[in-house]
């Protein structure tokens, strides 16, 4: 083998290590529906942590003497909208940032991919022209001793 073989070997091994399995199952999505895959994960995720963290706080007000409403309008009002309003601003901001994230994260495997198969294409071009140049050098030995 010689040095440039081993250059372009050692750069694809690098590259499958480090990212290639984990950008092989990114990018094997869309970048729609990678993203909102993820995007809906990431707001699932928020809403259920905003919610229990509310539900604390709730609990945490009732327990320091605060009254429990009896009817769903005071529900609705002592709790529901208050706490509505900020899980809906929370989660429309983690979304905002989620989205950006996992377009940015695609972006990344889809350029990592690109060079990954670039030096693939590198590597076999070069075996192939390898094994063109053997082929060449055979053909001139069997037209010098054969003559055909």
């Amino acid at each position: 083998m010689d040095e440039k073989k081993i250059i372009l070997m050692s750069k694809l091994a690098i590259e499958e290590k480090r990212w290639i399995k984990q950008d092989k199952k990114i990018t094997s999505y869309y970048p729609e529906d990678y993203i909102y895959i993820n995007n809906f994960r990431t707001r699932a995720l928020v809403m259920c942590m905003v919610g229990i963290i509310m539900l604390i706080s709730i609990f945490l007000k009732i327990q320091a003497g605060g009254t429990i409403p009896t009817t769903a309008l005071g529900v609705l009002v002592q709790y529901v909208i208050p706490y509505g309003w900020i899980m809906l601003v929370i989660i429309l901001l983690y979304s905002l940032f989620s989205r950006r994230i996992y377009a940015k994260k695609y972006s990344l495997a889809e350029e990592r991919m690109n060079r990954y198969n670039r030096h693939l294409r590198e590597l076999e071009e070069y075996e192939a022209r390898k094994l063109k140049e053997k082929g060449g050098v055979k053909g001139e030995i069997k037209r010098k001793y054969f003559n055909t």
